[in-house]
């Protein structure tokens, strides 16, 4: 929401949380609504261009859905430059590690990569509520559990740094929190990673321009856009404590990465 502040980028949201489904699923389902206020089907973007891979015979989904789905995405890409033209960037916010890999090791699409990471404790208390709201089965039952999130954050960040540095991509690190507390000078950091001018919307989140059909629970809620607030949530919340207690290693990693600012 902060990128699409700016009067150059427009924010797609998570687009491969989109071409991953049949488009039909999207076209057909009334209640698709992307965050410019049109059906999924009369977005001129979205509606557009998965109108295109629908008809496209060799785009079908299949048991693999992610097969062919670089194609899918310079389809998206093609139908958002001829909407905004060439002076307009798009905004993938897809989270997936398997996302990442995918859209760069396309040497078609020309990419920067921000790694927003979030306060282990904010994102292992987060996810263990979805999982428990969920109510998952068998092995999927370890998703309720703080451990076991705690965990996974601080491999899949490794993972994902691990890949960047292998791959010298273009990208710029930052945590939530300084996102939120320190949002000015955060924000002018990214932007000259970006290469772009900073500008003062950004932070305000007053003039926010986005296709989004799958990503921010914020894209339909035009008062929740309206300030940049920190989810406190989680510091009602000391599940989270006594796992942290005993995972030193990741406690460190989390202070190291997590409070740049001093």
């Amino acid at each position: 929401m902060v990128l699409a502040g700016h009067e150059n980028l427009i924010s797609l949201g998570e687009i491969f949380q989109v071409l991953r489904e049949d488009p039909d699923k999207w076209l057909n389902d009334k209640d698709a609504v992307c965050s410019c206020g049109a059906k999924a089907q009369d977005c001129n973007v979205w509606g557009t261009a998965l109108k295109k891979i629908a008809i496209n015979p060799a785009l079908k989904i299949s048991e693999n859905k992610y097969e062919n789905v670089n194609q899918k995405y310079q389809i998206v890409l093609e139908t958002f430059n001829e909407v905004y033209g060439d002076e307009i960037v798009a905004v993938d916010t897809s989270k997936g590690f398997r996302h990442l890999k995918q859209i760069t090791e396309d040497k078609n699409i020309n990419i920067k990569t921000i790694f927003l990471m979030r306060d282990a404790r904010a994102y292992a208390t987060s996810q263990t509520r979805i999982a428990r709201a969920q109510k998952r089965k068998g092995l999927r039952k370890l998703k309720q559990y703080t451990f076991f999130q705690l965990i996974k954050w601080y491999l899949g960040n490794k993972q994902r740094q691990k890949y960047i540095k292998e791959k010298k991509l273009k990208a710029h690190q930052l945590s939530y929190e300084d996102l939120c507390f320190h949002s000015e000078e955060t924000v002018k950091n990214l932007c000259e990673f970006l290469d772009i001018p900073y500008q003062e919307q950004m932070i305000e989140l007053t003039q926010t321009q986005h296709h989004i059909l799958f990503g921010n629970p914020m894209r339909l809620n035009k008062q929740k856009q309206m300030s940049l607030s920190y989810d406190s949530r989680w510091l009602g919340n000391n599940d989270w404590a006594i796992p942290f207690a005993f995972l030193p290693k990741i406690k460190k990693y989390n202070k190291h990465n997590i409070f740049t600012k001093k």
